[in-house]
């Protein structure tokens, strides 16, 4: 069963009425999660891109440093969306279907896409990060809180280097714990990525809180797994204080 925090004993301290700040519409937040109480999960399994950091313009500046190849960009963002949810069992064979789409959406061949999109187009991302980014107001804390309380604390994203790009955002606990949904071979909100975290660390899906911007991908994944999740405005300011 889902609720909105508004009205849920478990989660009316987790509303948010987000300020205006520089690049941030004013918002009423609702935080949206199943009927276990946060502070009897084991493990939070966070998402990347405008969960833990607000990404204003990256878009933009991903094409910016991609100018000859602005066209790859956009077709990129059309192919994941294309592959969303299914399953290719392995990372190589989920970073063939990307080449192969890239290539016929570009005019090239796939070795060419692939080179590009590796070599090129991922290491960007984690350059864009490091010169224009940081963690949003509040993410080291409530991770730190988080860790501290005996919390198992994982970051999953769609993207590879998922720890580099943490890194470069100023987020470098050494107890976070990094995955990639492609590296596993299914992309957002695909169920196995969330359900191989839990196994791995031994927590039931019950006893997992999944923590995002996107309920199509973050809240549909951890839906699909039977997780608990919350689903935040990626305009909120702060982080709040989930224990």
């Amino acid at each position: 069963m889902t609720h909105a925090i508004g009205g849920c004993p478990f989660y009316d301290n987790y509303y948010i009425r987000a300020k205006s700040t520089s690049h941030m519409k004013t918002t009423n937040t609702p935080i949206i999660s199943t009927t276990t109480p946060i502070k009897d999960c084991k493990l939070f399994i966070f998402d990347f891109d405008n969960t833990l950091y607000y990404g204003h313009r990256f878009a933009l500046r991903l094409v910016l440093a991609n100018l000859f190849h602005a066209l790859r960009c956009k077709a990129e963002r059309k192919v994941r969306h294309t592959l969303a949810g299914q399953d290719f069992t392995t990372g190589e064979a989920l970073r063939q279907q990307i080449a192969l789409h890239l290539a016929k959406a570009t005019n090239t061949t796939p070795d060419k896409a692939k080179a590009w999109y590796e070599n090129r187009y991922l290491p960007s991302m984690t350059a864009i990060l490091s010169r224009h980014y940081s963690s949003r107001p509040g993410a080291k804390e409530l991770l730190t809180q988080l860790l501290d309380s005996g919390k198992t604390v994982c970051v999953l994203s769609d993207y590879p280097n998922t720890a580099e790009r943490l890194a470069a955002i100023g987020i470098t606990d050494p107890r976070i714990h990094t995955f990639s949904a492609e590296d596993m071979g299914a992309l957002k909100p695909a169920p196995r990525p969330f359900l191989h975290l839990a196994q791995t660390f031994n927590a039931s899906p019950a006893e997992t809180l999944v923590i995002g911007d996107r309920d199509d991908t973050d809240g549909a994944g951890a839906r699909a797994a039977n997780m608990n999740y919350v689903i935040i405005d990626k305009h909120t300011p702060t982080l709040p204080s989930l224990l």
